[in-house]
């Protein structure tokens, strides 16, 4: 498992960092995005979304070495 430097945020911090990348809270304000933040975790749905992600890459690769072409 790689080790990862970053610290963890709180919610008041991981709002503060949303605003700095220039999210605005206009369909959800920020307590309901603190509410949201604390009870959900996308976490394993980024997770997959990654692996899925990459093994579509490999295939390409390996498809393109074959020659083939890869209707995608």
């Amino acid at each position: 498992m790689m080790e990862n430097d970053k610290p963890r945020l709180s919610l008041d911090g991981q709002i503060q960092h949303l605003k700095d990348k220039g999210i605005l809270f206009n369909i959800m304000d920020e307590e309901s995005a603190k509410q949201y933040l604390k009870y959900n975790n996308n976490y394993y749905k980024l997770t997959s979304f990654r692996k899925i992600m990459i093994s579509i890459q490999v295939e390409k690769i390996r498809v393109n070495i074959l020659g083939w072409s890869l209707p995608i």
